[in-house]
């Protein structure tokens, strides 16, 4: 559920982070992305323990293999595009599970189509007997989302993304795009012999590709791959279309399925020609090396990160630990969590860094910061919350700044999660970290305090 969080499209300094660049002019803006950064020299660097370089001198070989690699013309391959790829959110985990939602029976007038072949398909791996759903009346299913189950063990609200139930069976299912699955799931079994009633129980975890994916201990939950699902209900498509009127829902359904089975082949193939090849042969070194410098800048940008957030909480004499997490959001933007402790575990703040395509030739790069806040996880008011935001916003005395025309904040998750999200007043590495680190410090006094 939260590694989908993004932003919409619409000061001191940090020993470990020598390998980022100085203060660079700032770009035209380009769309709703505000450029932060500026040239990055390649290094051939190690950290020790405390995060610091230790080799400072630049890779004068890495520098000629990146030289080189920047004449390399690569054509991207074509792709089928549907409505829900081109107009929607993409790949974005919350509102996939929502359409999920909607064919299941969260909206009464939509069909159940993609309710009923997913039991099918569960049927046919054995949860159930198939003939079980032969009377079944698909018009009495309804589906919820966000279904909330307490933890006994972690005092605190876990959510289920989809329940799916007809009065007589219910069935569970966690939704995974692209994320790793790491849930409680014997929280979830819980909440699905409550409301079972004594019924059928199913349940699946949802998952974008069919390679097998590492599961929590004691995890029966089978994986059903979007292919699997879209097999089925391609197959079950006909007879749902016979007998219903024409109408709207089954052009969306199919361009659903469409959207669905793309998201399952996220990687189109691609051709490689020879010069490249050649090329990628001759510089297999080099390759290598320039993957192991994108890590070191990871690890090095999480350690600053935490170290800033803790500083500036230490500084308030608030003691925590960080947990720390990363993402991949499409169009290369690099994503590093912080979950702060004393918030509950939940709520975070993210820092995220991404090529300026604009500038690629220069090396820029761009940085912005966002807090997500878990209602489950304070009795803050969050309206109140978004409009003290905006208000200190608007006073320009703080790390972040607002650009016109972007979405300062917004609400997700059937307005569970607030978001909020600027860019750094300074056009600098320390600019992104200090923006950072008083964003976490603002949510954590008006929200957690």
């Amino acid at each position: 559920m939260q590694d989908c969080w993004r932003r919409p499209p619409t000061s001191d300094s940090f020993p470990y982070l020598h390998e980022l660049p100085e203060t660079h002019p700032l770009p035209p803006l380009v769309k709703s992305r505000a450029p932060i950064s500026g040239r990055h020299p390649v290094t051939s660097r190690s950290f020790n323990e405390k995060g610091l370089s230790v080799q400072d001198t630049p890779t004068i070989e890495i520098s000629a293999f990146l030289e080189k690699l920047a004449q390399l013309a690569i054509d991207e391959p074509e792709t089928e595009v549907n409505f829900f790829s081109v107009g929607g959110s993409g790949y974005l985990e919350n509102p996939t599970s929502d359409l999920l939602a909607l064919f299941m029976g969260w909206e009464p007038s939509a069909p159940r189509w993609l309710a009923r072949a997913l039991v099918t398909h569960l049927a046919r791996l054995g949860q159930a007997d198939e003939q079980l759903f032969a009377g079944t009346d698909w018009s009495k299913v309804r589906a919820s989302r966000e279904v909330s189950a307490w933890d006994d063990g972690g005092e605190s609200h876990k959510r289920l993304d989809l329940v799916v139930s007809d009065g007589n069976f219910v069935l569970g299912i966690e939704n995974k795009v692209y994320a790793a699955v790491d849930n409680p799931f014997s929280v979830y079994d819980k909440l699905l012999r409550q409301r079972s009633r004594g019924g059928p129980i199913l349940r699946c975890i949802l998952h974008a590709t069919p390679d097998s994916r590492p599961l929590p201990r004691n995890c029966k939950w089978p994986v059903v791959s979007y292919s699997e699902l879209v097999e089925v209900a391609l197959s079950q498509y006909g007879a749902d279309v016979v007998l219903s009127p024409v109408s709207k829902w089954q052009v969306l359904y199919r361009e659903f399925l469409l959207h669905l089975r793309h998201l399952s082949q996220p990687s189109p193939i691609w051709t490689m020609n020879e010069a490249n090849l050649t090329f990628a042969l001759e510089n297999l070194p080099s390759l290598i090396k320039a993957s192991e410098l994108l890590v070191q800048l990871e690890s090095g940008l999480r350690r600053a990160g935490t170290t800033a957030i803790e500083q500036v909480f230490l500084d308030q004499d608030v003691e925590t630990t960080i947990r720390t997490g990363v993402a991949n959001w499409a169009g290369n933007e690099k994503v590093l969590r912080f979950f702060p402790k004393v918030w509950g575990g939940e709520s975070q703040v993210v820092l995220v860094y991404l090529p300026d395509t604009e500038n690629a030739r220069n090396g820029s790069i761009r940085f912005y910061v966002t807090a997500y806040i878990d209602r489950s996880t304070t009795r803050a008011d969050l309206d109140k919350v978004e409009r003290q935001f905006g208000a200190a916003t608007k006073k320009n005395s703080h790390a972040w700044v607002h650009v016109p025309g972007e979405n300062l904040t917004w609400f997700e998750s059937n307005r569970r999660i607030l978001a909020l999200s600027a860019w750094a007043r300074e056009e600098s590495k320390e600019g992104a970290l200090a923006a950072l680190a008083d964003l976490a410090m603002w949510v954590h006094r008006h929200v957690f305090s």
